[in-house]
């Protein structure tokens, strides 16, 4: 691990007598050039992971990715069964369309943009529930 650190600092001096790495600390950002900007952070975003199919966290103050902003009635509401809040939970990407198959169906059977789903933050589930349906959002991309 040792030899390396020397390598590091060699790269990082020549960087830095090249002038790259020189600047006055303003970070350039990534500009939408069809003017969409969230579609384009919703797209950057999961091109990291070109894989996933799903993005899980049930944390207070998590936020999904939107492909636009969330309409009336989109998102974070109440819980249908005791009238509590919800929060996000699930997130379905559009990754996930390469994996379905439908008998019958040639090529992809539906279309998504992102299928968002939002859960009671009490878990206000009974012990006779086998099924409870939750609040979804799906949005498409717009053209």
């Amino acid at each position: 691990m040792k030899a390396s650190v020397p390598i590091l600092m060699v790269v990082l001096q020549e960087i830095a007598g090249s002038g790259e790495g020189k600047g006055d600390g303003v970070y350039e950002k990534d500009v939408a050039t069809h003017g969409d900007v969230f579609l384009h952070k919703f797209k950057k975003r999961i091109s990291r992971s070109p894989q996933q199919v799903m993005r899980y966290c049930r944390e207070e103050g998590a936020a999904p990715l939107w492909l636009r902003p969330p309409g009336p009635g989109e998102g974070m509401g109440k819980c249908q069964h005791c009238g509590g809040s919800t929060m996000f939970e699930l997130q379905l990407t559009p990754q996930l369309l390469l994996h379905l198959r439908v008998s019958g169906v040639q090529g992809v059977p539906l279309e998504f943009g992102t299928v968002v789903v939002f859960t009671c933050a009490a878990s206000c589930w009974d012990d006779k529930d086998t099924v409870r349906q939750e609040a979804l959002v799906i949005q498409c991309e717009v053209i």
